[in-house]
């Protein structure tokens, strides 16, 4: 199992108990930690041009809504060139 999917796994058994407030601040705090890593994630991805077609929609998904930080307005333009530089092939 992948830490992402212990993650999701304990989040999801843990947080049945917590109001609407106190979830949306834990989704919060851990998007938050787990963003910038993220980030970095997709740039050595698109450094090595390695995305598959499917990480490229949803990274691309998240920068246009913003959910990337400040690098979402760079990297929404970057993805955008990537997907049409594959779909042209």
């Amino acid at each position: 199992m992948r830490w992402d999917e212990l993650l999701d796994r304990l989040f999801d058994r843990y947080t049945d108990d917590l109001d609407e407030d106190a979830l949306r601040r834990l989704e919060r705090n851990v998007a938050e930690d787990a963003l910038p890593e993220l980030i970095a994630f997709i740039e050595t991805g698109m450094d090595r041009g390695d995305l598959r077609d499917d990480e490229i929609d949803t990274a691309l998904d998240l920068a246009r809504r913003n959910r990337l930080l400040k690098s979402s307005q760079a990297l929404a333009k970057e993805l955008e060139k990537l997907k049409a530089s594959r779909s042209s092939k």
